[in-house]
């Protein structure tokens, strides 16, 4: 563990684990298995070994899971706050973790085009429910802005539908496949 990309990958994880101990509703059952995941994923990290990392952040996503609640998907505060305590640890911790083997050519890049992606993906989806109740009370002002539950879960399904058919319209670049040819067959 003497280079500068391990030490900066423990302490992403340690930050991480802090993190999500300072957001979530701290009680035994979830510090210990985030102090245990967090530790986890340092020893991956320190002995240059992915499986230990993978499990340690899958401990602690289990556990961020259910120590953060957002009661509705109205509240833009308890959105906000779920995603700073649960998604921006989540994504470094992973970086983190599935990163471990230095010798591996299979390195995640942090700021490449696919993340940006997903992150404005997840950003918009976040904020999907709150923009929508407050266009309704801003273009209807006598339409009541109370979304039921029900409600909540159709404005976000029709997100994740017309995210998903925006992000499919851009064209993967083929890299380096070539499809061959059929051998013409020889006439006996």
């Amino acid at each position: 563990m003497s280079d500068s990309g391990s030490i900066i990958k423990v302490v992403a994880a340690a930050s991480a684990g802090a993190t999500v101990l300072v957001f979530a509703q701290v009680t035994l059952a979830v510090l210990i298995p985030v102090v245990i995941g967090v530790g986890l994923v340092m020893l991956g990290i320190a002995i240059a070994y992915r499986a230990p990392a993978a499990i340690g952040l899958l401990a602690i996503l289990a556990t961020m899971a259910f120590s953060v609640e957002v009661p509705t998907l109205t509240d833009a505060e308890g959105v906000l706050r779920a995603a700073i305590s649960v998604f921006s640890p989540a994504v470094i911790l992973a970086w983190a973790a599935l990163s471990a083997e230095p010798g591996d050519e299979r390195s995640i890049p942090i700021m490449s085009r696919p993340n940006a992606v997903l992150v404005g993906t997840v950003a918009a989806l976040l904020l999907a429910v709150p923009l929508f109740v407050f266009l309704v009370g801003v273009l209807f002002p006598t339409v009541s802005t109370r979304v039921s539950t029900m409600a909540e879960i159709s404005i976000l399904l029709a997100c994740i539908t017309a995210s998903g058919m925006i992000l499919n319209r851009s064209t993967p670049k083929r890299v380096g496949t070539t499809i061959a040819e059929p051998a013409a067959e020889e006439e006996t």
